[in-house]
C-alpha cells in the first residue's frame, strides 16, 4: 500500500508542475483535480507519519516500562545487599568484642597467677579469629557486589533517561504536527 501511495504521489507531483505550465484553457479542471489529489496525498502522508510516530512512542513506552522494572529490581537487590552487609558488620563487631574479652580474661588470669588451660583458651581464640576472617571475607565480597550493583543501577537509570528523552522528542514532534 505504501508503494502504491508513493508511486501515486510521485506521479502526481511530477505532473503538477507540468500541468501548471500548460495553458489554463482546457486543462484548468485537470489541474485543480491534480492539486486536490496532491493535497489529499500530503494529508495522507502526514497521517501515516503521525501513525508511525505513535507506534514509535508506544514501543518506547514499553521499553521504558521494562527498563524501569529492571531498575526497580536492581535497586531492591542493592538495598538487600547493603542491609546484609550492615548486619555482617554488626556481627563482626560482636565477634571482635568477644575475642578481645577472651584475650583480656586470659591475660588477667595469667597476671593473677591463676591456672589457665592454655590449650582451651588458645582454641577459643583461634575459633573466634577464624570466624572473624570469615566475616571479613564475606564483607569484602559484599562490598564488591554492592559496587557492581551500583554500576548496574547507574547504567539502568541512564538507559531509562535516554529512552525518556527519545520519547519526549517523538511526542514533541507529534505535538508540532497537530
Amino acid at each position: 500500500m505504501r508503494m502504491t501511495m508513493c508511486v501515486l504521489f510521485c506521479s502526481t507531483a511530477c505532473l503538477l508542475p507540468a500541468a501548471a505550465e500548460t495553458p489554463a484553457a482546457g486543462l484548468d479542471p485537470v489541474v485543480r483535480e491534480l492539486a486536490g489529489i496532491r493535497a489529499s496525498l500530503a494529508k495522507l502522508t502526514g497521517l501515516l507519519e503521525e501513525g508511525r510516530a505513535g507506534r514509535q512512542a508506544d514501543l518506547l513506552m514499553r521499553r521504558i516500562g521494562r527498563k524501569e522494572a529492571r531498575l526497580s529490581s536492581l535497586e531492591s537487590r542493592l538495598r538487600s545487599a547493603r542491609e546484609r552487609k550492615a548486619s555482617d558488620e554488626e556481627q563482626l563487631a560482636q565477634i571482635e568484642a568477644y575475642r578481645i574479652s577472651v584475650e583480656k580474661e586470659l591475660r588477667l588470669a595469667r597476671d593473677r597467677g591463676e591456672p589457665v588451660q592454655a590449650g582451651e583458651a588458645e582454641r577459643q581464640i583461634l575459633q573466634v579469629e577464624v570466624e572473624e576472617q570469615r566475616f571479613k571475607d564475606r564483607l569484602d565480597r559484599a562490598e564488591t557486589r554492592i559496587r557492581e550493583l551500583e554500576d548496574e543501577v547507574a547504567e539502568s537509570r541512564e538507559a531509562v533517561e535516554d529512552l525518556d528523552l527519545r520519547l519526549d522528542e517523538i511526542l514533541a514532534l507529534m505535538d508540532e504536527s497537530d
